[in-house]
């Protein structure tokens, strides 16, 4: 290849790099709206113009013509009619991957990606190209929609065409979806059938195709306050507008100023210093190390045990993995963390001890203390428990239970942590399930439904007494030694404040409540299917237990897993539930409504009628 003069190299280099710094390099026209070419630098190809975008220049001739789109660009238009154009042309379905060319040689940028500039800009016979008298040189200027530059130059903003959107087809595409990873599912069975949700309102998911789905899981129990809620959209727009980033180790912010004082108008008794942070495992991890530096701060440096019970999910992260008593969740990762220890929770239906409530006296609650002799009280820093149990199918704590587990933390000092990321936040009935429940904690986790999904946040809210045993001279270095780096920033905050407004003004506890009971009255209906062995809950958080012969409690096979069927069935059918082999559970935004909640479990019978029937005939 002959290699260009050494004057013409520079002045493409020269250009390339007036056109990085978004130079005027990329828009010199000639009259008539054509671009005037110097040397190779301005790219000429069968006729075809180019703008360079970036460090790139793209070929939208080309991207139109795989995409289908056709020429966007008709002579004689208004700008107004050009603009229309424009978007229709960005509203369709792109292609995954842009135009490159390797262009080599001196000079010359390497790999460029190419497009063919489809706006163009006429000039208007009798109109001056040249800046208003008395505009002083240099100066940001608006005229004519955009933005001048200093110099004058009209601003372009840097669009990489090929990224503008992919169609549902690409979406769903297996090479679209084989780098990414879901939680807890397997990629090579989603990839199959996926499912890529792209809006939602209230109640509603919309896929790429424009099927709705009734959300009656929030999310996975996050959105109590529903989607698109427009006070708390536009109070993160405005938070966006002012701050998006506090420095968490030298200030914090008046949002998370204010949220924590509403948080401690609502949190049980005297739980009213708080900690922002951005997830529940960040929450129960916190948690646990709090009780853990409180205690060896307060003369009891042997407490450090941690009981939890079977069944109980506290998060993915190490720490809270190891309270964890979920087999599926935990076995890959063995061995967990030292000093982890687990009990029974309390399974009425199916009790592992073989007693039937109330004459039982709550025997569970009793084995806890029962482990605490054996283990010795002066090793255990703390009890952590879900008050209603997610993993094991929505265990309820029967009456009396969560109390006596209060007067036992009591007598033998230990902490009393409550798991409150599914719980809080109206979805019990009231704000927490402490106060559903009458027996407040020592430390209160709270997550998901603190900002109904709309910016990750989490927090735990801790009795003043503790909080005294972090206060000190700096020199003492009490403080508690823990901290995360999004964890109260700014734009959690305003989320958090206007989603706990919501709740607080809409009465969305009472709502819940309300709801919560009208759906236990209607899934007594499925009883009529002959495989439903028990319906809890409380609030707008429902489970319901299948089983091959509900008088003997005889669960089905492993292998049947018919909560996993009806739930499949019900997806199929627009219905988003949690599911497991042998349960199901319903978990709403607390915004539902009667006709979507009778839509929702008329969904949910039809399911399970079909499973029924699938079942009988295989």
């Amino acid at each position: 290849m002959r290699s260009e003069p050494a004057s013409l190299a520079r002045r493409r280099r020269a250009g390339v790099r007036q056109v990085l710094r978004g130079g005027a390099a990329a828009d010199r026209r000639q009259p008539g709206g054509r671009p005037k070419l110097r040397g190779r630098s301005a790219h000429h190809a069968s006729g075809r113009r180019y703008e360079r975008i970036g460090y790139h220049r793209h070929h939208a001739g080309t991207l139109r013509a795989a995409q289908g789109l056709g020429d966007h660009v008709r002579h004689g238009e208004t700008k107004r009619e050009r603009s229309a154009h424009g978007r229709q042309a960005f509203q369709e379905p792109a292609v995954p991957h842009a135009v490159h060319v390797e262009r080599r040689g001196p000079g010359r940028p390497g790999p460029v990606l190419l497009r063919r500039s489809h706006h163009r800009r006429a000039h208007r016979p009798g109109r001056e190209r040249r800046r208003p008298a008395g505009r002083r040189h240099g100066r940001d200027q608006r005229a004519g929609g955009r933005r001048r530059l200093r110099g004058g130059r009209r601003h372009r903003p840097a669009v990489l065409v090929a990224n503008q959107m992919m169609n549902a087809e690409l979406l769903t595409a297996p090479e679209s979806l084989r780098r990414l990873v879901l939680d807890l599912r397997q990629m090579e069975t989603f990839i199959e059938d996926p499912l890529v949700v792209q809006m939602a309102d209230g109640v509603w998911y919309e896929d790429v195709n424009g099927r709705r789905i009734l959300d009656g899981l929030s999310g996975i129990f996050t959105v109590n306050a529903g989607h698109g809620n427009r006070r708390i959209i536009e109070a993160i727009k405005a938070q966006l507008d002012t701050m998006a980033f506090a420095p968490p180790l030298h200030a914090t912010s008046p949002p998370a100023i204010e949220l924590v004082q509403r948080l401690a108008e609502v949190t049980p008794e005297d739980l009213n210093t708080i900690k922002l942070l951005s997830g529940g495992s960040e929450a129960t991890e916190a948690a646990m190390k709090l009780a853990r530096q409180y205690h060896r701060q307060t003369g009891n440096p042997g407490k450090f045990k941690v009981i939890s019970r079977f069944h109980g999910y506290h998060g993915a992260t190490m720490g809270a993995l190891s309270a964890t008593g979920t087999r599926r969740r935990k076995t890959m990762f063995e061995p967990t963390l030292h000093g982890f220890l687990h009990v029974h929770p309390p399974t009425c239906y199916r009790c592992p001890y073989e007693k039937t409530f109330p004459d039982c006296e709550v025997f569970c609650a009793r084995t806890v203390e029962d482990l605490i002799e054996l283990e010795g009280a002066e090793t255990i820093a703390a009890l952590i428990l879900e008050p209603v149990g997610n993993t094991g199918g929505i265990i309820m704590p029967p009456p009396g239970y969560l109390p006596e587990l209060r007067d036992i933390c009591d007598r033998h000092g230990i902490l009393l942590i409550y798991d409150e990321i599914i719980t809080g936040f109206g979805r019990t009935g009231s704000m927490f399930a402490a106060q559903t429940f009458e027996a407040a904690p020592d430390i209160l986790c709270m997550g998901k439904g603190m900002s109904s999904g709309y910016v990750p946040l989490a927090g735990i809210a801790f009795r003043d007494s503790i909080a005294d045993a972090f206060l000190g001279r700096e020199e003492d270095e009490v403080e508690f030694s823990h901290g995360h780096t999004y964890g109260g920033n700014p734009l959690a905050a305003a989320a958090g404040l206007a989603n706990l407004a919501e709740i607080r003004e809409r009465d969305l506890c009472a709502r819940a409540s309300e709801t919560g009971a009208y759906v236990r009255q209607r899934l007594e209906e499925l009883r009529e299917f002959g495989i439903v062995g028990d319906i809890r809950g409380c609030g707008l958080l429902a489970g319901v237990e299948f089983v091959e012969d509900p008088d003997t409690r005889t669960p089905f096979d492993p292998s049947v897993k018919f909560g996993v069927q009806a739930g499949h069935a019900a997806l199929e059918k627009g219905l988003l539930t949690r599911f497991d082999p042998n349960w199901i559970a319903l978990a709403p935004p607390l915004v539902i409504n009667r006709e979507e909640t009778d839509l929702m479990l008329d969904i949910l019978a039809d399911s399970i009628r079909e499973t029924v029937k699938e079942l009988k005939t295989s």
